[in-house]
């Protein structure tokens, strides 16, 4: 007998289960790992219900319940087929090309605020937009086939339902800017490494709720981007980060460091503001084709040269033609004064850094000797992302430019 799930993927876009056309459905988007995003209408598996072990217990919500699920590789790794030579012996034998193998993290949103962080277990949901209904199946851990690299696995980074959270909740900020110019604002705590809830405001301005303070706020006004960053680096520090950068392997091939600054609690904690867009080839059809990236990380720096990513978050993204210019990207000095989004906050900038494109590049760290100068964009960067020894890389993209979570938006004139 048929499954009535394949029965459902078999029957692609054109039809519904009964159950599911009476299910209740929530207006969201799903963005995927290679920069694919796709907004329509997001429907409940058969169980309806969102199952997430938390490393104690398996937890289990109604999906009305879940205003956001994001997914992060917890371990990366390219395995081969493998069998025991002799049974009862511990010796193996290994054949075949290598195949990715990732295992993933979920964090899930509540629609009351909280925020669940554990190994989602097999999830389904239905996303229907123009094109018809597209089964989309989320599990824990993932294989590619022998031969492909790890970019092959593309998975739902994100679901965010969005009228299961009509706002931002009760302890939002009223963020305000000068004259409200069109912009759009996303924010990064470098305590938590959460990223901003962002929601308009009715009388103009956002309302902002972010968990933990040392926020990063930044302003995105089409092709600029202004970034708060407080706090910097010795020579020393920023030459370890360039080189860990330069042998780090990720999806985005291209990266630019921005600014680092040592956690002034604890000299073993670095935060970087980074630049990343894909270089190479990927699954995109359309014209835009090149994701790119503004993201803060979380460094851990070890003895000697030993270092390790250890979180990152998203501040905006998007997806450009091969060969268009990436966003130009200034530290602001004015948006760096504010550095806990509580109660009402009227934000500053300093315009003139904003005007100046020339200024652009004196803010703009070297990245280690050797790496790459991509001529078309005017830019510096590194190659094969991949920290030495380290296997766990996260690739929070806690952010949509929808009204639930990170920019939205605004107002911001460049």
């Amino acid at each position: 007998m048929e499954d009535p799930e394949e029965a459902m993927g078999k029957a692609g876009g054109k039809t519904l289960l009964t159950a599911l056309l009476v299910s209740q459905a929530w207006a969201g988007h799903v963005e995927w790992s290679d920069g694919r995003r796709q907004e329509g209408t997001l429907q409940a598996g058969p169980n309806g219900t969102v199952r997430l072990h938390d490393g104690a217990r398996v937890r289990e919500w109604p999906l009305e319940g879940v205003s956001r699920v994001v997914f992060r590789p917890e371990k990366e790794r390219l395995e081969r087929a493998w069998r025991f030579v002799e049974a009862g012996q511990t010796r193996k034998e290994e054949w075949g090309d290598p195949f990715p193998v990732a295992e993933l993290t979920a964090d899930v949103w509540l629609a009351d605020g909280g925020r669940v962080s554990g190994h989602l277990l097999s999830t389904v949901v239905y996303l229907q937009t123009a094109e018809g209904t597209e089964k989309i199946v989320v599990k824990h851990k993932l294989r590619g086939q022998p031969g492909e690299g790890m970019d092959a696995l593309a998975y739902p980074a994100e679901l965010v339902f969005g009228a299961a959270a009509a706002g931002v909740g009760g302890r939002a900020a009223t963020v305000r800017l000068e004259g409200n110019p069109p912009c759009e604002l996303a924010a990064v705590s470098r305590e938590t490494m959460n990223t901003a809830a962002v929601a308009p405001a009715a009388d103009d301005g956002w309302r902002v709720a972010l968990e933990g303070g040392d926020a990063v706020v930044a302003l995105r006004a089409e092709e600029r981007i202004r970034v708060g960053w407080r706090g910097a680096c010795d020579a020393a520090v920023t030459a370890r980060i360039a080189q860990g950068l330069t042998d780090l392997k990720d999806f985005f091939d291209g990266r630019e460091l921005l600014a680092c600054a040592i956690d002034p609690a604890d000299a073993t904690v670095c935060h970087t503001l980074l630049l990343l867009h894909r270089k190479g080839a990927t699954t995109l059809a359309s014209k835009a084709s090149q994701p790119w990236r503004l993201e803060v990380w979380r460094w851990r720096l070890g003895e000697g040269d030993d270092i390790s990513a250890a979180r990152r978050a998203v501040l905006f993204r998007g997806i450009l033609a091969p060969k268009a210019p990436l966003p130009q990207v200034v530290l602001d000095a004015g948006l760096a004064k504010t550095g806990r989004l509580t109660a009402d906050v009227r934000l500053e900038t300093d315009a003139d850094a904003f005007e100046a494109r020339d200024a652009e590049a004196g803010q703009r760290l070297q990245p280690a000797p050797g790496a790459e100068v991509d001529r078309d964009r005017g830019i510096a960067v590194a190659d094969h992302i991949h920290v030495a020894g380290v296997a766990e890389l996260p690739q929070s993209r806690q952010h949509s430019d929808r009204f639930v979570i990170g920019p939205v938006h605004r107002g911001c004139d460049g």
